[in-house]
């Protein structure tokens, strides 16, 4: 059985990601991704990167595409199993390109974490447009701005 001490640890690993994502810092990108086991990345209309050193450079090539983001977060939920945890999550992305387009865009992601060195590592982010997909209401404290 989780408790709220475990669910609160994992969800600040998931905002470490986000804020990582929303920041374009691909060096904290890099801190929150598992070293010891497999990891696994799907953006929307990407193909899968597979492994660490793709996973970063799916990331590189993201930030290097946009100018600035804007993450909002709305329903995280977690569930652990073991060593395992995965937040299902809907993210708000405003994002303006290095083209100069505007990007909006509600997406329905699943990070799925591992316990490594002591804290949870993420070791899988897969998003996909919501598409009218909605979660139910999780608790308020936990949302990130």
């Amino acid at each position: 059985m989780q408790t709220e001490l475990e669910e609160e640890a994992i969800l600040a690993a998931n905002v470490a990601f986000y804020r990582a994502f929303e920041q374009g810092d691909l060096e904290g990108m890099s801190e929150i991704w598992a070293t010891t086991v497999p990891v696994s990345c799907v953006h929307p209309g990407w193909q899968p990167a597979v492994g660490r050193e793709a996973v970063l450079a799916c990331w590189g090539s993201l930030f290097e595409g946009m100018a600035s983001a804007r993450l909002g977060l709305k329903n995280a939920q977690v569930f652990v199993a073991g060593e395992a945890a995965w937040v299902l999550v809907l993210e708000e992305l405003e994002a303006a390109l290095a083209g100069g387009q505007r990007l909006q865009v509600v997406l329905l992601a699943t990070n799925v974490f591992v316990r490594e060195g002591g804290g949870w590592k993420l070791s899988h982010h897969h998003a996909s447009p919501a598409l009218g997909a909605s979660l139910p209401p999780s608790d308020p404290r936990r949302l990130f701005h």
